[in-house]
């Protein structure tokens, strides 16, 4: 039976050296291996596969919506939106903020950074109300000698 685990993606590029500049320079990713023609990037499970694309294939390969999503943390979200690498304004949801980023050849990403945690200020424990109590004497029974 084979397990179903994410290996690598191809991304097709034009320009390798360009495209490691984007990658590992502006994105961050480490390079793993280079060789002529291609490289892998990333770390952890799954890595981008860049490809060169020969002359014939690049109008087809290249410059297109890639369907991949990176998961990023909020600093590095936050490092990359104020340097302006986001194509369009992002989203926010409940659970984070979507940004589109496009690649020197115009492949086309989202990156997703978690929701930012907000404070919530909790108020302050209000003190237990004094509760004051009054006896008064209850009546007693007639006919009852105790």
């Amino acid at each position: 039976m084979i397990a179903p685990q994410l290996q690598s993606v191809f991304i097709f590029v034009r320009d390798l050296d360009r495209a490691l500049f984007f990658y590992c320079g502006t994105l961050g990713l480490p390079l793993r291996r280079q060789w002529a023609g291609g490289a892998e990037v990333g770390d952890g499970g799954a890595v981008l596969m860049l490809a060169v694309a020969d002359a014939d294939t690049a109008p087809e390969a290249t410059g297109r919506s890639t369907g991949i999503t990176f998961a990023v943390d909020r600093r590095t979200y936050d490092g990359l939106a104020a340097r302006g690498v986001f194509g369009a304004y992002p989203v926010h949801y409940p659970w984070g903020t979507l940004a589109l980023i496009t690649d020197p050849d115009g492949n086309e990403f989202a990156l997703l950074a978690p929701a930012a945690v907000e404070r919530v200020e909790e108020p302050a424990p209000r003190p237990i109300p004094a509760i004051h109590a009054t006896f008064r004497p209850r009546p007693r029974l007639k006919g009852n000698a105790s």
